[in-house]
């Protein structure tokens, strides 16, 4: 599938099954939660819209990612 950049991209529907997963196998204490490698987001943010409690941090070394997880 192709993006022209006035687009935007919509995350897959996998990640708030997969934040169930990791939330259900992980059982992760309250708190900061980092997501290394966050890519544009759509884990971490997943995660921060179930635990609204917990600080959820996105890390990326590609800064276009991390923008994309802020559009």
């Amino acid at each position: 599938m192709s993006e022209t950049s006035n687009q935007k991209q919509e995350l897959p529907a996998q990640y708030p099954y997969v934040a169930d997963d990791v939330q259900a196998l992980c059982k992760p204490r309250p708190g900061i939660w980092l997501d290394v490698g966050a890519g544009p987001g759509g884990l971490g943010l997943a995660l921060a819209a179930r635990s609204p409690e917990n600080v959820v941090v996105l890390m990326d070394p590609r800064k276009e990612a991390l923008e994309k997880a802020l559009a």
